[in-house]
Formats: C-alpha cells, structure tokens, sequence
C-alpha cells in the first residue's frame, strides 16, 4: 500500500502566485475578495493524509472533518456577509466572536489557519498539521504579503478557532472516552468478534456524541433488521446464504467495486506470526474528497467551496452518529460469524469486516446522507469521475450523479461481504431521511 511523502507539494509554489495577487491588492476588509479555493482543498487533503497517518476510525474522522470545516466557514465568512453564520443553528453552538471589520484582514488566511487550529487539536499527529500551517504562513512571507495582515488574519482565525473548540468540548466525546469496556453478548445473532484480527468493536458509545444537526439519533425511523434465524427457510438464513452464494461467483466487476469503496483505513494482512496493515482514508473522507473534485472542475470560489465542505462534513458526522446509535442498539452478527458456523467455517469476506455490529451499514448510511445533500447544493445528474483512489493504488470510476455513485457504495458492501443486503438497502433509505433532514433545516434552495 502506498505511503504518503509528508513533505509539502508543488502547492505552494502556486499559493505563493495567489498570494502575490491578493497583495497587491488593498487589504481592507471592506473590500470584496475573489479569493482562490485551492488551499482549501490541498488543507482539506493535508488533513486526510494526517487521519491516513493516525488510522483515525470513520466516525472519529468525521467529527474532526466537521468540527474543522465549520472553523473554516466561520473565519471566512464575513468576507461573504451574504452568508448566514452557523450560531444558534448548530445544537450547542452559541457564540461566535464579533469580527472587528476595521482592521484589515485576508479571510482566506483566517479561514486556512482556523481549519489548521482545529484540526491540530482533534487528532493525533498534530506536527503534520503544524508543518502544513508553518510552511503556509512561510510562503505568505516569502511572498510579499504584509506582515500585520498575516497578523490579523492569524489573530480572527485563532478567535474563532477558539470558539469551535470550547463548542467541542461539551460534545460529549471525552466522557465516552471513559466510559466502560463494552462486553459482549452470548444471545443468539449478536454481534461476535470477527477474524482476522478479532479486534475489540469500534465506537460503541458513538450514539452518545451530541449531533450537529439533528435533534437525535433516533428520530429517523430505521427498519429492524431481519429476525435472527438458523432455519433454512427463514429470511434470514437466506440473506445470509445469499451473500455466501454471491461470493462464491464475484465477477471483475463486483470485485472493482468491493475494493474501490472499501474505505476500511487499517486493514490487517495476517501472514502466519507476522501482521502489516494497509492505510486507506475513512469513508467521510472519501465522500470530502468526491466533493473537492467536483469543486474543483467547476471552479467554485472559496465561499461556496468552504459551505459545501461544511455542509457535507456536518451530514457525514449526525449519520455517523445516527448510525452508530442503531448498530449497538441491535447489535446485529457480521455475515461471517453466520457463514462460519452454518456453512463454511473457512470462508472470509472479500473485504475484511470491520469491527462493530452489522446493522446498520455505515457505508450505507452516510453515502445516502451526503448523496442527497449534494445533489441538492450541485444539482441532480452531475456525472463526475473519481480519481481520488489513485492514491491507494486503486483505478478511477466514474458515475452519473452522486446517488448513483451512493448506490453503488450500498451493494458494494453485499459484494464485500461484509453486509446483508436487506441492511444496505434499509441503511441508504436512512441515510437519504439524514440528507433530507439537513436539506430542510439549512433551508437549502437550488
């Protein structure tokens, strides 16, 4: 699997060249920038490569990824008053500081360095996030950019950074931090340790993190899984058989899309005694990086591409949050553990289960989230390619909208063999009531 050179790209010899063009301008916050997205992506992308670094799980991912885009969207935002600030929509987030419009600030440095600020503070390699941010301000330097405007754009950036962060901290995350070891159950159809690595279960009090968004994570109306049943003639015993037979006759094509949406980001290779594993982004990361593509191919300015990004980021995190919730509410076993038992104790899924209950699935819920949140902000049918694999080794796909690229996550996963395809349906009509829900809520118009 490709490891990723931390030394810092050809970027910024270009944001050097924007830079320069952003100073020789008047620097008055009066004035109205047409500040260039690029950094914005390359600081979401840095960020990725730090959650790549840290083996971040998906929903620890996703609340750093929120908590990070609306620093971002708040420290950019009164360069663009058009746009609505995000106190007193999202649950607990109460004060923002007042922008003090008579100094002169350049908002895309504020916005870039209160991203930075945060995220250094929510994940765990906090010097890759550190040597971004110093390289960035370095090359502002380098480039002409007077020094009290680097200054006060620092200054706006850490006032608002700061406010995210006091916000985080009442979220609840610390205390499931110290919450007790979750135990397993013997009940018939509950969720067992899967091989290879029988790793201990993921997040299991995630459901507890205070939403962003949404009111609760039970206020979506998931479907209950199938009855748990050995019987040959149940529903069950078929879905699962289903997923074996499946298996058994994967053709190139089902396995190109196991593989592409994977997103698993520590995956165990067992050789004997010996154990390495293969870093990939989470799936929220993947959705970001869709997202910045499509951004990117339409030139999108720095507003409109930072309120995506935080739109997204806040979608992606409640479904996790929702998600989470009903999986150790119903605790349901993997298909393996079944397959095992009832059929073929050597048989393994294509893709490696992860390590949390079955039902909902998660790749399921989040991809029907994001989808119907873009297709709402970019519009229905926007074809697009995705090439953000290649840095995994993986090959480009291309889609015809965002929920035909959702769609294709949803069956993946029965192509994995990971999920019962009972549960992938029912998860992207979850995830696609999330969406809805933030559509309505953010009161967003075409």
């Amino acid at each position: 699997m490709k490891k990723f050179n931390y030394s810092f790209p050809v970027f910024f010899c270009l944001s050097s060249l924007i830079v320069i063009y952003n100073s020789c301008k008047n620097e008055s916050s009066k004035d109205s920038f047409a500040y260039d997205a690029i950094l914005i992506h390359n600081a979401n992308q840095n960020l990725t490569n730090c959650m790549v670094e840290d083996l971040l799980t998906p929903p620890f991912a996703s609340r750093v990824y929120a908590y990070s885009h609306v620093a971002m969207y708040e420290a950019l935002r009164p360069a663009y008053p058009q746009y609505e600030d995000l106190k007193g929509v999202l649950n607990g987030f109460d004060s923002i500081p007042q922008c003090d419009t008579t100094k002169s600030i350049n908002y895309e440095i504020a916005a870039i360095t209160a991203f930075n600020n945060v995220a250094q503070k929510l994940v765990w390699s906090e010097h890759i996030i550190e040597e971004w941010q110093s390289k960035y301000v370095d090359s502002l330097k380098k480039a002409g950019l007077n020094e009290q405007v680097i200054q006060n754009s620092i200054d706006w950036a850490g006032q608002v950074s700061g406010a995210v962060l006091m916000w985080a901290k009442n979220d609840n995350f610390k205390a499931t931090r110290k919450m007790t070891r979750y135990s397993l159950t013997d009940t018939a159809g509950a969720w067992q340790l899967t091989p290879p690595a029988y790793a201990q279960p993921v997040e299991p009090y995630w459901g507890l993190i205070r939403p962003f968004l949404i009111d609760s994570p039970g206020q979506f109306n998931s479907q209950i899984p199938i009855h748990f049943n050995k019987q040959a003639n149940s529903a069950y015993y078929k879905a699962a058989m289903e997923v074996y037979d499946i298996s058994k006759n994967l053709t190139p094509e089902q396995i190109n899309i196991a593989v592409f949406w994977d997103d698993n980001p520590n995956v165990a290779h067992l050789n004997g005694h010996a154990a390495y594993f293969a870093q990939k982004m989470t799936p929220g990361g993947h959705w970001l990086a869709i997202t910045g593509g499509i951004l990117k191919s339409r030139n999108s300015n720095a507003m409109q591409t930072s309120q995506t990004y935080t739109y997204a980021s806040l979608v992606l995190a409640d479904a996790f949050i929702t998600c989470w919730h009903y999986k150790y509410k119903f605790n349901t076993v993997r298909p393996i553990t079944v397959i095992n038992e009832l059929k073929d104790p050597k048989w393994f899924s294509y893709i490696q289960t992860p390590p949390f209950p079955e039902y909902p699935s998660g790749h399921s819920t989040i991809s029907g989230a994001v989808s119907t949140l873009l297709t709402k902000l970019l519009g229905d049918s926007i074809a697009f390619t995705d090439s953000s694999e290649l840095a995994y080794d993986l090959p480009v796909r291309s889609f015809k909208s965002f929920n035909d690229a959702a769609n294709e996550v949803s069956v993946s996963r029965v192509y994995g063999g990971i999920h019962y395809r009972f549960t992938c349906d029912s998860s992207l009509v979850l995830g696609r009531e999330i969406g809805n829900y933030y559509i309505e809520k953010l009161g967003i118009e075409k």
